[in-house]
């Protein structure tokens, strides 16, 4: 009976988290080190990875945005405008150098609206201003011109900002065209000309 009051004992000692010296008490404390330690790796790890991420995101904006340094502004627009075309699957085309229907050069930059699109053939005329000063009245006349001049359905004119007529919002609308006032060097007026973009593809029909 001793022998087996013994042996129980033993076995109560061994199985007891009561005694930290006891087995069971060292496999729970290897078991509790092993989770702490796998969450502190883990958590370094989804720590790394948003880390790399962020890294990676913010190369990609800053070379998307380095492509601009150095350009004319309409060359910048132009940049600007294939970058958004290719994500949507439209079509950019560089026509300031050639006469359209009018024979004249008016319109800068034609989008076309890509087969993905509900109005797939669509056109749209980007006309792109750095002079001081441009009065909204004259932009409005030229875009009409221009819409005429290219075959399209939608007119966006796009200001520098520094010459933008005086209180106009950083992005207007009158009936199918669409005024933007954008910073090449500021990437915080980028949203303007991404909506521009948006709208103008929105009323293309």
């Amino acid at each position: 009976a001793s022998l087996l009051e013994g042996a129980t004992e033993a076995v109560e000692t061994s199985l007891t988290l009561d005694d930290d010296a006891s087995p069971l008490a060292r496999l729970r404390r290897e078991i509790l080190e092993v989770l702490a330690q796998h969450k502190i790796a883990n958590t370094d790890f989804q720590t790394e990875v948003r880390s790399t991420l962020e890294t990676f995101k913010t190369r990609r904006e800053g070379e998307a945005r380095s492509t601009l340094h150095g350009l004319a502004f309409e060359e910048k627009v132009g940049s600007f405008l294939e970058h958004e075309s290719k994500r949507v699957g439209d079509i950019c085309e560089h026509v300031g150098l050639t006469p359209g229907r009018l024979q004249r050069k008016l319109g800068d930059y034609v989008i076309e609206l890509g087969p993905e699109s509900a109005s797939a053939g669509a056109r749209i005329v980007f006309e792109a201003k750095a002079k001081k000063r441009y009065a909204l009245k004259s932009a409005l006349a030229e875009l009409s011109e221009a819409r005429t001049n290219r075959d399209a359905q939608v007119g966006v004119f796009v200001f520098d900002r520094e010459s933008a007529p005086q209180n106009m919002e950083p992005l207007h609308r009158i009936g199918c065209d669409v005024f933007v006032a954008w910073d090449s060097e500021d990437p915080t007026t980028d949203i303007y000309l991404k909506v521009a973009f948006g709208l103008a593809r929105t009323l293309a029909h």
